[in-house]
Order: structure tokens, then sequence, then C-alpha cells
């Protein structure tokens, strides 16, 4: 496999559902926080580990743009990533989301992880 230098593989934390307007029922989803991981064989074919990459944990910047230039929706406080004595502090940022979102209808917050 040859390294493009690109990575692109993340731990997605929180995600932000919402509908483009009233008459859709359609649900969209996006991940809010996204850490770089890497994929590492261990040795002897014994699996596979995921390791934090050195780069910083970053805000899904792009969805935060998408939604104010779409529904005039700026949430801020999360340019630069609150932290707290363990890293990112994940529970302020969803709680951050959560406020800005409160007067959309079927917009949330959901609290889950994927790779």
């Amino acid at each position: 496999m040859e390294e493009s230098g690109v990575s692109t593989l993340f731990i997605a934390i929180g995600f932000i559902k919402w509908i483009e307007n009233k008459r859709s029922a359609k649900a969209h989803y996006a991940p809010l926080i996204l850490v770089p991981v890497d994929l590492v064989k261990k040795a002897g074919n014994k699996g596979y580990s995921i390791v934090k990459r050195e780069e910083d944990t970053r805000i899904n910047s792009t969805i935060l743009e998408y939604f104010k230039q779409n529904f005039d929706l700026d949430i801020g406080g999360i340019d630069v990533l609150p932290t707290d004595s363990s890293g990112v502090d994940v529970l302020k940022i969803l709680t951050i989301v959560r406020k800005s979102i409160t007067e959309k209808a079927q917009w949330d917050v959901i609290d889950d992880v994927f790779l």
C-alpha cells in the first residue's frame, strides 16, 4: 500500500442530527469531534490496535460552516476546544452544541462514538 500523506481515520465523538427543512422527514447526521487515529497491526497476526496520532483532536469545522451558511446558525465557544484535566472536554462541547440548537425542531445531539 502506497502512502499518500493523508490520514483519514478518526474516532468520531458526538453527532449532530438535523433536518434540512420542516417539510423534510429525512434526518442527517454528522460527527462533532474528530480524534485522529491509526490502525496498527499487531505482531504475529494478533489483530490490530487503535493508536491516537500526534495530531490534535478537532471539531468538525466543515459541518459548523455548513450550518452557518445554510441555517444562519453560528455555534460559538468551540473554535478552540475547551479542555479539562483529561484533555478535550467532550461534555462541555456537546452541551454548547445542544444549547445552540434548542430552537431547532427535530435537531438533536447524540452521545455516541464511532470509528
